[in-house]
């Protein structure tokens, strides 16, 4: 059970990574987007 768990975290983690870097990806492009116009 405790190895299935950290797995369970693991990807669990790493999923919300991937959100994150991808908010963080938007974030930074309409602070672009703003700039420009």
């Amino acid at each position: 059970m405790r190895i299935n768990k950290t797995k369970q975290t693991r990807n669990a983690l790493r999923k919300i990574r991937k959100h994150a870097k991808i908010k963080i990806k938007i974030e930074i492009n309409k602070s672009f987007l703003y700039h420009i116009y």
